[in-house]
């Protein structure tokens, strides 16, 4: 298997080289001036993991603000990447949420806090529920840079990186209080949001604290799914103060706690059951806290005129309680990460044609693990737990890309990262442990040509990985489907080669978009069954690498001010996935998303009340992987196509008040999001009231 591998690796360079050719030799063609900045030029930080215009990446990169979510009422950070480009939303229960990118999700997908980490050492590579752990309280803009990048971000950046990013409390601020209430009828779903906010000339601080609480779903027609209902509280702070050379250091803080959430999918019997797998499944409790310092001093060396220094801290805590359907048996577990974090990015423009950025990354990640059974009022017993308690997982990388301008309009990066992992499966009473330490040698090129009349040309060729974490070596407990996972400490990493292509267009008013992507990806981790059966029931499964997927697809966005006072925002999305096994039969790809997109128009007129209204829709979805047809949450003739429309209006009272009204899924339309657990809320009346006072 390693000697495959490596072949594969091998081959993989290879066509990245090549294409890197092409794209070299065919870059000083046509090369013409660049065009002015639009007045939608926005500043992104994913693409470069430092701050930059987002017209000057050559990976497909897009940035929404809350302020642009579909939902009047969005609680979840996964609701604000509904309709990018490139993404789609997956929910297996509403507390929960995740962007699926390019057909990719879970660990498949890099997710990041204001340049940190998300992922952890037991992040699944399927749906979960750690990006829900993040407070929307305080959030700036959410992002997307698709395709792999690797060389930037290490493991997991396979489909993408995907990243919530923080308001920054502001300078020269008097003490301000702030609070947002808001209420939406379809699930009596309530929010809550206050805080104080402060800055003199050196020093500014925001403490932000949040509610939710939600009851069990309403969805289209008036069925109500039940249990579903959740709730959470938070607390998001950052402080910054500058520094007396020049630049400020950052400290941010964040916690939040889900105290007990149902998993819909194992409660509630799905598409093909009489009787749902689990009698009790909650995350109990579901936690997330957050330590991390951000060090950007002005610097002016021979070596670096940007810098950033981060170092973080971040616990999980992902306790459940669970009992199979029929079974007298409660099982009780404690499951906690903590994730430790350093990482040092410095870049350098050399001349006008010339720029670098460099850097490397430390991570030392640590699993706790323990499970008890009980049966009635017996005194609980220790068993095995979800994954060896005390494994670990540490990473250490260096990077470097390298942006070159060989004439007016053109600019070629090439980058690269080497980066080492050691893997430790701690022994248990079934397994003696394993200890894996893979390295990898990523590359990326790319090339952004300006056309002349507002078009640019994109192209990126790039290699990603994803090592396998301690949950792919060592999961031992239910998985959804009815199945029951065992742990296979012989894995190796998965590797993928992307490739785009893409034409952008911008004007004083408008930008467009059109990328096409292909995503070739090998020695997937893929669940098997074994051909046994627990006491209970269960298909028992394990991990192996024998899966390797083919995905391409478009992606379309357009941003357009119609008028002074009118502005529109499209999307359209198509990917297409194929499987295939260790058998070398194809099939469809699993859990790929529709056709799908959204239409938002957004009307602001000269008086008081200002108005959004959005269009979500997607398309039948009936080209289903074996393992899709045989999941509960997905119909196994396909899941419908649908559509929906949200309405919204704002006005101002005064300087101080905000008052929004809206109409969530104003035909009431009943549908799911393909994947998902449950079905979309049904139509609300959504009331939110925002204030900042001094």
């Amino acid at each position: 298997m390693t000697s495959n591998r490596r072949r594969r690796r091998a081959c993989g360079a290879r066509r990245l080289a090549l294409a890197g050719l092409c794209l070299a030799a065919a870059a000083p063609v046509a090369a013409k001036s660049a065009p002015a900045a639009p007045a939608l030029e926005v500043v992104e930080v994913t693409a470069r993991r430092l701050a930059s215009p987002a017209r000057s990446a050559s990976v497909a990169v897009s940035r929404r603000l809350p302020a642009d979510a579909s939902e009047t009422a969005p609680v979840l950070p996964s609701d604000l990447f509904r309709g990018m480009p490139g993404t789609f939303v997956q929910q297996t229960t509403p507390g929960q949420g995740i962007p699926i990118v390019r057909g990719l999700k879970g660990s498949q997908v890099l997710h990041l806090v204001d340049g940190f980490r998300l992922n952890n050492a037991f992040y699944r590579s399927a749906p979960n529920q750690y990006l829900g752990l993040v407070p929307t309280a305080g959030i700036a803009s959410v992002e997307v840079a698709r395709g792999a990048v690797a060389t930037l971000y290490g493991s997991d950046a396979m489909g993408g990186a995907v990243q919530v990013v923080t308001r920054p409390p502001a300078f020269d601020r008097p003490l301000t209080a702030f609070g947002r209430a808001a209420w939406v009828s379809s699930d009596n779903g309530r929010q809550g949001t206050g805080g104080v906010a402060w800055g003199d000339r050196d020093n500014a601080v925001e403490l932000a604290a949040q509610w939710v609480a939600i009851d069990d779903r309403e969805t289209g027609g008036g069925e109500t799914v039940a249990p579903s209902g959740y709730e959470s509280r938070g607390v998001n702070l950052m402080t910054r103060h500058r520094l007396p050379a020049g630049g400020e250091w950052r400290l941010l803080a964040q916690h939040l706690e889900q105290p007990s959430t149902p998993r819909v999918d194992e409660l509630v019997p799905g598409y093909g059951q009489v009787e749902p797998s689990s009698s009790v499944f909650e995350f109990s409790p579901n936690e997330r806290s957050f330590l991390g310092l951000v060090y950007e001093p002005a610097v002016d060396r021979p070596w670096a005129d940007q810098a950033r220094l981060q170092l973080g801290w971040q616990r999980i805590i992902d306790d459940r309680e669970t009992r199979d359907f029929g079974s007298p048996l409660l099982f009780t577990e404690q499951n906690r990460s903590d994730l430790y974090s350093a990482s040092l990015v410095l870049a350098k423009r050399w001349s006008g044609a010339y720029r670098t950025r460099y850097g490397m990354d430390l991570t030392s990640d640590t699993v706790h693990s323990a499970r008890q059974v009980a049966a009635g009022d017996a005194e609980p017993a220790v068993v095995g737990a979800r994954f060896p308690d005390g494994s670990t997982l540490a990473s250490a990388a260096l990077f470097l890309t390298h942006a070159w301008s060989p004439g007016p309009g053109t600019s070629i990066e090439l980058g690269g990262r080497y980066s080492r992992y050691r893997v430790e499966l701690a022994a248990t009473a079934l397994d003696p442990g394993a200890r894996l330490e893979p390295d990898d040698l990523s590359l990326q090129l790319g090339l952004r040509q300006a056309l002349g009349g507002g078009f640019t040309l994109l192209a990126n060729v790039a290699e990603g990985f994803r090592v396998p974490n301690i949950f792919d070596l060592g999961t031992l407990g239910p998985r959804p489907g009815n199945r029951f996972n065992v742990a296979n400490s012989d894995l190796g990493p998965e590797t993928v080669l992307s490739s785009d292509i893409g034409l952008r267009w911008e004007g004083q008013a408008a930008r467009a978009e059109l990328v096409f992507f292909h995503l070739d990806y090998e020695d997937r981790i893929t669940s098997v069954e074994t051909g046994e059966l627990t006491s209970t029931g269960r298909i028992v499964v394990t991990s192996e690498n024998i899966g390797r997927s083919r995905l391409h697809g478009a992606e379309l966005g357009l941003r357009a001010q119609l008028s002074p006072r009118l502005a529109l925002d499209a999307t359209a999305n198509w990917t297409r996935g194929e499987d295939r096994s260790g058998d070398g039969t194809t099939v469809p790809g699993d859990r790929i998303p529709p056709f799908n997109g959204r239409l938002a128009l957004a009307w602001d007129p000269a008086g008081p009340w200002r108005g959004r209204a959005v269009l979500q829709f997607a398309a039948e979805q009936d080209r289903l992987s074996p393992r899709d047809v045989l999941d509960p949450r997905i119909d196994p003739n396909g899941t419908d196509g649908w559509a929906a429309w949200h309405l919204r209006a704002e006005r101002d009272l005064g300087e101080r008040w905000t008052v929004t009204v809206g109409l969530d899924n104003v035909l009431d339309s009943r549908y799911r999001e393909h994947g998902s657990g449950l079905d979309a809320p049904g139509r609300g009346l959504a009331l939110a009231v925002e204030a900042a006072l001094p």
